[in-house]
């Protein structure tokens, strides 16, 4: 357990805007996860060290012996029980790109639109590509005359090479020459999400990125503010579930990532990463 988190500035830090980004995202998720923090910056150790030195002994006073759970916030009725568990309130949704869905219209239908669509959303599971078509034909109701259309405009695509079932996840479609190394968590906007909807590699990208600011972080606070990366305002149960089956230690594992057996996650020491830093 640790008293007291102290960050160090250097010349990565000095010359790069996008690491001083990342420094405050991770002292967002820190702080919402119950660290008390404080900076050490080169010039002050060297030229004042022994003040700095009792500077920070005596920060570690009065803060925490370990990571706790934000308090809730006193109210002035009791609590109902709800089903949904609210995820931590910590500023972590900047983690995932927005997610851009295809704004084309009907006079790409057919196979060109859902070639679009795919190359886009990649990958967008076969439900969500269809209420995509759905919604941008301007269908009212998803018969199944509909469904057996599109369904022949997909399989022309697949036939042409430009799109395919994604091989560990068949329920997926991607383009001919996508990458997985290449995936973004991406934050949707949307009200209603299926986390059905959302691949175990995606959530897994959240992961990536929520371990490289933390450095450190329960499974059950990765869980949470996935969740929050790739859009959900909360997580409950059934979503909870969802993400848990994705984040697996052999999951993890494959990304670089490892689980001991506190159930805190970390990046594992001489292990290549799985996804590219494309920030």
């Amino acid at each position: 357990r640790f008293a007291l988190g102290v960050e160090l500035d250097g010349s990565v830090y000095q010359g790069a805007p996008e690491a001083r980004e990342r420094d405050r995202l991770r002292a967002e998720v820190l702080e919402g996860l119950g660290w008390r923090l404080t900076r050490l910056w080169a010039v002050d150790w060297r030229r004042q060290r022994d003040q700095e030195i009792d500077r920070i002994l005596a920060a570690t006073q009065g803060a925490p012996t370990g990571i706790r759970t934000p308090k809730a916030r006193p109210r002035k009725a009791p609590a109902q029980p709800s089903a949904p568990t609210e995820a931590p309130t910590i500023s972590v949704e900047d983690l995932g790109i927005p997610y851009s869905p295809y704004r084309g219209n009907e006079s790409k239908a057919g196979k060109r639109l859902v070639k679009e669509i795919v190359r886009l959303e990649q990958p967008i599971h076969e439900s969500e590509l269809m209420g995509r078509l759905k919604e941008i034909l301007e269908v009212t109701r998803m018969t199944q005359r509909f469904q057996d259309d599109q369904r022949e405009h997909i399989q022309a695509a697949i036939r042409d090479g430009a799109i395919l079932h994604w091989d560990e996840a068949p329920e997926f479609f991607v383009a001919k020459g996508w990458t997985p190394a290449d995936l973004q968590p991406r934050r949707r906007n949307w009200k209603r999400i299926d986390a059905e909807g959302i691949s175990d590699l995606e959530i897994l990208a959240a992961a990536d990125r929520l371990v490289d600011l933390t450095g450190e972080i329960e499974l059950s606070d990765l869980v949470k503010n996935a969740s929050l990366v790739l859009g959900f305002r909360s997580a409950s149960q059934k979503t909870q579930d969802r993400f848990y089956a994705a984040l697996t230690r052999s999951a993890l594992t494959r990304i670089g990532l490892t689980l001991d057996h506190r159930n805190r996650v970390r990046r594992a020491e001489n292990k290549e990463r799985f996804f590219r830093d494309v920030q």
